[in-house]
């Protein structure tokens, strides 16, 4: 379920909650590959706050509501749980999945280890181009954390990521990295600004000294920059510890990196 690497943008509509019923989706699935569409219109609406923390998602309503069978909405769920966005609960049914700050910080760990994998094999195949294009992804980035669009900085960032996990060439690398770095960033992204907590800028870090590093094609430094990037490097927890300090009591849930391509297949459906 790929989409787009390259695109960033305000969203379509505001965020809102809904009740389970289907209702706070905005078009139906007309054309095209229906599974990943609903997975698609799914992950925006998880996204931008349509479908709140706990949220319900029942698939008659949703398959009446998109205008597709029951079965390819059980498939999109399916999808969805795989990474990690929603949960299947015993007698109750499928919701929006929630993080534990165990959960942050474990899988902050393992990204550690993978990111240096991705980082140390993609310098040595980046060319002029590639550097060119995520220079412009980091100034993307400062841009959007500047203006203190949360948001929209966590999905520039995660673009980032995404691209130098490509150029690693290990497709198997990237599909690990996506599953288990997707509801990170949602969670530090979506969730303070759904708390009314203004972006931290250790949340939103520079990204001009990982394109220096990998402009170098040097493994080693490319590996000390991503060190240096990741807070969680040497046993630091405080990446996720962060945001559970600054949203104190409050539960806090998935809310799926939207991919650019599914705005625009949105709006091309109103």
């Amino acid at each position: 379920m790929r989409g787009n690497d390259n695109m960033v943008g305000p969203p379509s509509a505001s965020a809102q909650a809904g009740n389970g019923s289907g209702a706070d989706l905005d078009v139906p699935v007309r054309s095209g590959t229906l599974r990943s569409q609903v997975v698609d219109i799914l992950k925006h609406a998880i996204f931008f706050g349509k479908m709140q923390p706990e949220k319900l998602l029942t698939e008659l309503p949703l398959a009446k509501k998109l205008k597709v069978s029951q079965s390819t909405i059980r498939e999109a769920l399916a999808d969805l749980e795989r990474y990690g966005l929603v949960v299947r609960v015993p007698n109750r049914g499928t919701v929006v999945a929630s993080l534990s700050r165990a959960d942050i910080e474990n899988r902050m760990r393992v990204r550690l280890v993978l990111e240096e994998m991705a980082f140390t094999e993609s310098c040595l195949l980046l060319d002029a181009a590639d550097i060119l294009h995520l220079e412009g992804l980091a100034r993307t980035i400062d841009s959007l954390a500047e203006a203190g669009d949360s948001i929209h900085a966590g999905e520039a960032d995660l673009i980032f990521h995404r691209y130098v996990w490509r150029k690693s060439g290990n497709p198997v690398l990237y599909q690990t990295l996506d599953v288990l770095t997707v509801p990170l960033f949602a969670f530090m992204g979506v969730m303070l600004k759904m708390a009314g907590i203004e972006q931290q800028p250790t949340l939103a870090l520079p990204h001009h000294h990982l394109v220096e590093a990998l402009r170098q094609r040097d493994p080693e430094l490319a590996r000390e920059a991503i060190r240096a990037h990741l807070p969680i490097a040497g046993g630091n927890a405080g990446w996720g510890a962060s945001a559970y300090a600054a949203l104190g009591s409050q539960k806090c849930a998935i809310e799926g990196i939207a991919k650019g391509p599914i705005r625009a297949r949105q709006e091309r459906y109103t």
